[in-house]
């Protein structure tokens, strides 16, 4: 397993939507992206920066239930790539597995300081180096996964205004933005 850390949420220039951003804590460095959906991105980033709401969301449900149960989060794992799909896993203190999705994982230990690792095969076939994109190749045959390839193009400057543009989003966004109905 390999010690990773959050980059942050940033844009794919092809889908438009917003990746999590993970780097292995130490050399050589490799960059692993993982598209998730706005919601996704929005609690990540709210969780990344420590921010509090007036009333629980699903993850702190979810933090809650497991205090509750005498449980905590020890780790987090990015564990496989399955069909274009990251599998993750919520690793408790007594080492029982649950199997969660990477935004979720994340999140979960954003909130709590839990280590974020990654499967070293995981990195072997999806990660890059920063500052490139990724792309996926074409399966051999009907049961195979595609394997995801370096792509050797460099982040066009194009892609890091667009980038910058959803940060300036992510900045001026609050949580309560997103509740509909204030007054629960």
């Amino acid at each position: 397993m390999i010690e990773m850390r959050v980059v942050g949420i940033g844009v794919d220039a092809d889908r438009q939507r917003p990746l999590l951003m993970l780097v292995e804590s130490q050399e050589p460095s490799r960059l692993l992206q993982i598209w998730i959906a706005e919601p996704e991105a929005f609690e990540l980033t709210a969780a990344q920066r420590h921010v509090s709401r007036s009333r629980p969301g699903t993850h702190e449900l979810i933090l809650a239930v497991l205090a509750g149960s005498g449980r905590r989060l020890a780790r987090v794992a990015i564990t496989a790539l399955h069909h274009h799909t990251y599998l993750a896993e919520l690793i408790l203190d007594n080492d029982v597995r649950i199997s969660a999705r990477p935004s979720d994982a994340v999140t979960l230990a954003l909130l709590t300081d839990a280590p974020i690792q990654a499967h070293e095969t995981v990195l072997d076939v999806a990660a890059t180096k920063p500052g490139m994109t990724i792309t996926f190749g074409q399966p051999s045959g009907p049961d195979t996964a595609p394997a995801a390839v370096a792509d050797s193009t460099p982040v066009e400057p194009d892609t890091h205004a667009r980038i910058q543009k959803f940060r300036d989003f992510l900045d001026a966004v609050d949580p309560d933005d997103f509740d509909p109905d204030p007054d629960r």
